[in-house]
């Protein structure tokens, strides 16, 4: 069965939002000994948006929280009180999109981390109270016309990065299908695109309409989430209505007898059992939101 969320607000218009913009591959040096998100607000200066991930850090903190059930009927999921992990604790993997909240630089991380001889834990990591030892390569994309912006969203009663023109050289994309256009030709000079799920669509669906709307052939795609359980092609399912996800490996191409092919690492409520398998496709909707960015693949 494949369960559905019932949000306090009303669902948006368009179920997915896409903006096609311009872009370059970084690699960056995250300094050690300031909070993340100071460290990121610095490397990321030039930029209003992007993705940054890195691997194998030793952090001197780190704060996270996990999933957990909604307190009250405002929304439908929220947050377990922090987890707080000492020096010593090695960040797996981390990916984080980068983006703005008003005028301020803002990110959105999920990883994967352990405690000296403890167990692996997974969750939404709090990048005020996250501190790395050392400092630490990452590498990711800078976005150029467009950016993630962190608004009020009435479907879920969650602020949430959404796409956003910074001028008049973006290129919003209406995903809607009664409104699809052949966008070849006008995203010719875009090789990287900003795309928001809304809830309760499929994700494997969701990067093969995006796929379809930019008129690319193929695509990776970057970003984190949160889905409605989670069924798989190559691993028992997580039967848990509330979970944040991380993209390990995703692409979508026009020659695959399949929408799309993702690999994700998830976590529900018990933040230590994560999760990583190939998702099936047409059975992981959306809980809260996506958040991805997408690179035109030529060859």
């Amino acid at each position: 069965m494949i369960r559905q969320a019932q949000h306090p607000g009303p669902a948006a218009a368009d179920n997915l939002e896409l903006i096609a913009t311009t872009g370059q591959p970084v690699q960056v040096i995250l300094k050690g000994g300031i909070p993340l998100s100071e460290s990121v607000a610095r490397v990321m200066a030039d930029t209003d948006s992007g993705w940054l991930e890195f691997e194998h850090a030793e952090v001197q903190s780190l704060t996270f929280v996990a999933p957990a059930a909604a307190p009250t009927p405002n929304t439908v999921a929220w947050y377990s009180s922090p987890h707080r992990f000492k020096a010593g604790t090695q960040i797996k993997r981390m990916g984080m999109i980068v983006g703005k909240s008003g005028d301020t630089s803002f990110l959105h991380g999920h990883g994967i981390w352990s405690e000296t001889d403890g167990p692996v834990c997974m969750g939404h990591v709090l990048a005020d109270e996250t501190v790395l030892t050392t400092d630490t390569k990452a590498t990711g994309f800078s976005l150029g016309d467009a950016r993630f912006h962190r608004l009020p969203d009435a479907q879920t009663n969650f602020e949430l990065f959404r796409p956003q023109p910074i001028n008049v050289d973006a290129t919003p994309l209406n995903l809607s299908p009664s409104n699809a256009t052949d966008g070849s030709k006008l995203l010719e000079e875009k090789p990287y695109a900003l795309l928001r799920v809304a809830p309760n669509i499929d994700l494997s669906e969701a990067l093969a309409q995006a796929r379809e709307r930019l008129g690319w052939s193929k695509l990776r795609a970057y970003g984190l989430g949160s889905l409605i359980d989670a069924h798989f092609t190559d691993a028992p399912k997580l039967e848990c209505f509330e979970t944040e996800f991380l993209i390990e490996k995703a692409v979508s191409n026009t020659s695959d007898n399949t929408p799309s092919e993702i690999e994700i690492s998830i976590v529900g409520r018990d933040c230590q059992d994560p999760r990583r398998g190939r998702l099936a496709v047409g059975k992981n909707p959306i809980l809260i939101t996506a958040e991805i960015i997408l690179q035109r693949v030529d060859n």
